[in-house]
């Protein structure tokens, strides 16, 4: 929330007296209301943990979208099977 309303100084004591790092989240509030001074910081020592983050969730999307289509493939082979048996019994 500081990140997306732009309070800078309370970006860095949140980072600070914790064990995390900011989140994409944080990143895509700052910009996205024009708190480019919250993104050049955040950007400037927060990059890798960001970039990982990101990273992670780009990852788990495409494990989701392959496993929807691996389903999707196996239903229509099933159906498939399903539906020679009933023509040809």
């Amino acid at each position: 929330m500081a990140a997306t309303y732009g309070h800078l100084n309370m970006v860095k004591y949140l980072i600070a007296c914790s064990s995390q790092t900011c989140s994409v989240k944080a990143m895509d509030g700052a910009a996205g209301n024009g708190h480019f001074h919250v993104v050049k910081w955040l950007h400037e020592t927060e990059v890798r943990d960001v970039l990982r983050m990101a990273l992670i969730g780009l990852f788990s999307m495409v494990i989701s979208i392959l496993s929807s289509i691996c389903i999707h493939i196996l239903m229509m082979t099933l159906i498939r099977i399903y539906w020679k048996m009933k023509m040809y019994p």
